[in-house]
């Protein structure tokens, strides 16, 4: 159940970076701990359930090249 007020964030765009073993297996313990402790409700909960479920990550990230300002 979401919040009122609460936003459904939509992914936004395509993937550009694949996640190897090691990522995955650490959403899978932030998705786990997060259901522990039931902070289901959570930006990290929702991000790591789009993320294993295939959907990606729907947050953009800087490119690795881009000179900080």
């Amino acid at each position: 159940m979401m919040r009122p007020g609460a936003k459904t964030l939509k992914f936004a765009g395509p993937i550009t970076h694949k996640m190897d073993k090691h990522e995955l297996e650490n959403w899978q313990k932030i998705r786990a701990a997060l259901e522990a402790s039931g902070k289901t409700d959570s930006h990290f909960y929702r991000r790591s359930v789009a993320i294993l479920s295939g959907q990606g990550d729907y947050m953009q990230h800087p490119p690795l090249d881009q000179q900080e300002l």
